[in-house]
């Protein structure tokens, strides 16, 4: 994904269990909205907490 400010590439990035896009050229945030991908985040949390 390309960020929609620079069109620098956009990185994945969680933080408090919640998953965002971060562009490290103009470092904004942008909160991703998909339930999916926030599904697939609760998982990996739960595996690193056992």
């Amino acid at each position: 994904m390309n960020c929609p400010f620079c069109s620098g590439k956009m990185l994945k990035h969680i933080r408090s269990n919640n998953l965002y896009w971060f562009c490290s050229d103009c470092r904004q945030e942008l909160p991703i909205q998909n339930k999916q991908l926030r599904c697939v985040c609760l998982s990996a949390k739960s595996l690193t907490e056992t």
